[in-house]
């Protein structure tokens, strides 16, 4: 399906991420297969979650369409969860995807439950699009213990080994763990068997922060993509030693790979995250919150001068690079207005995607 070339970006699926794929030209959509979180609700959604399930459907659809192939994953959502008729909501999800034409395949893990297990085994009987299973660094640090509870679920699912992609997924990667983290991956492709079996390969982590506390308000700073620097160096390094198989880069865009649940009385700054080959360029301002009238509302005129700043400095692409450069360079000049903070993800997350597409689909490290 795809080699090591290919980008595999882990997106929350949220109104941002979901119109940041939807404005991606074909060339760049071509060098990526979407890999979507579905994240826990951040409202009372308990008497709504079919609603909630349908409604990522639509989106999921909108977004990407029926042209290509996109993982999905429902990691994030409690395994005791059902639906208003009892239904496993990964059946029902699937159900409504496949109503669309999506092309869509389930993701399972090591640490799923039957039941959860079961609802994919039906979705791939019906779909025969095979399966992802997400490791997780507990599972990457032990190839040969995982590798006997792959052969046990791949039984369980009734696949075979082409029918399956493998994702190794460290999540969050601190700097200071890049040098132990290379030498996990190493060490499980080196003993987990034979990886041509294998349908496809990819490795995921993420050093993005967990939130904005540590950058200055009213500053730029930059933040080393970490994740880029582990795949870089363990592919090089599976090169020296002669392995047959490389894996497929994949990220987290530009967000954490937890979910920071939603806090009323937080207040978030205003920011750009803007994607480099080797760094993220971050552009904060101050808080949101401002008092007018003694009501508090958010102000997000900031973002004008902080698209000026960013299309100032000689780190910015252009405004024809990708839509979220254009829209940059609008908004600087007042054409469009300040957005809001899911605008902003979906700008920064739409450069981020065109941006790494085309580095990982050129790169030379092997």
């Amino acid at each position: 399906m795809f080699g090591h070339k290919h980008y595999v970006p882990v997106l929350k699926g949220k109104m941002g991420e979901f119109r940041a794929l939807s404005h991606l030209p074909s060339q760049i959509r071509a060098k990526l297969t979407p890999f979507f979180d579905v994240p826990r609700p951040e409202y009372d959604w308990r008497s709504r979650f079919d609603e909630y399930l349908l409604n990522k459907a639509v989106h999921i659809h909108k977004s990407w369409g029926i042209a290509g192939t996109l993982f999905i994953d429902y990691f994030d959502l409690e395994l005791t969860l059902r639906v208003s008729s009892g239904q496993h909501y990964v059946q029902f999800s699937f159900d409504g995807l496949r109503n669309f034409g999506v092309q869509a395949i389930p993701v399972t893990g090591l640490d799923r439950d039957d039941d959860y297990n079961s609802a994919v085994a039906q979705t791939i009987a019906m779909d025969k699009r095979g399966v992802a299973i997400r490791l997780q660094k507990e599972d990457i640090e032990a190839p040969s213990l995982t590798q006997t509870a792959i052969k046990d679920l791949l039984a369980d699912l009734s696949v075979q080994e082409k029918d399956v992609h493998l994702v190794m997924d460290f999540r969050e990667l601190y700097r200071n763990d890049l040098a132990q983290k290379i030498d996990d991956a190493i060490k499980f492709l080196t003993n987990f068997g034979d990886l041509k079996k294998w349908k496809t390969l990819s490795l995921a982590a993420s050093g993005f922060p967990e939130n904005m506390g540590a950058v200055q308000k009213n500053s730029s700073q930059l933040i080393p993509r970490t994740e880029l620097d582990l795949w870089e160096q363990v592919l090089a390094e599976a090169k020296r030693r002669n392995l047959i198989k490389f894996p497929a880069f994949s990220d987290y865009g530009i967000c954490h790979p937890d979910i920071l649940d939603f806090d009323l009385s937080m207040n978030p700054s205003a920011n750009i995250r803007y994607t480099l080959l080797r760094n993220w360029l971050i552009v904060k301002g101050a808080g949101l919150k401002k008092k007018i009238n003694g009501r508090t509302s958010r102000d997000y005129s900031q973002f004008f001068e902080l698209a000026e700043q960013l299309r100032s400095s000689r780190s910015y692409c252009g405004q024809e690079y990708s839509y979220g450069d254009w829209y940059i360079y609008n908004c600087r000049r007042g054409v469009e207005g300040p957005g809001h903070l899911p605008k902003w993800r979906e700008v920064g997350t739409n450069h981020h995607l065109t941006l790494v597409a085309a580095q990982i689909a050129n790169s030379h490290v092997i």
